[in-house]
């Protein structure tokens, strides 16, 4: 299982969305879960967000999408 980190930049290097940038907000203070941002490098039109509950669900979302996430990768998505 990937690494998740909150409120960094990172880049999915394996499962859906290969190649896109993600950050993860902790959005405890609106909702109390976490929201995924999702952009694509191909055409920045393209975006996406999801949204999960909790640490348990986020954990559970990552792992069924096939992520491999590159924390460290040169992201562009909200540096």
């Amino acid at each position: 299982m990937t690494t998740i980190e909150i409120n960094k930049t990172g880049k999915i290097v394996k499962g859906n969305y290969f190649g896109w940038h993600i950050r993860i907000l902790n959005d405890r203070d609106y909702t109390g879960g976490f929201l995924l941002l999702l952009l694509s490098p191909f055409n920045p039109a393209d975006s996406y967000d999801y949204w999960v509950s909790d640490a348990r669900e986020l954990k559970q979302y990552v792992a069924a999408q096939g992520w491999e996430i590159d924390w460290d990768a040169d992201a562009v998505l909200y540096k």
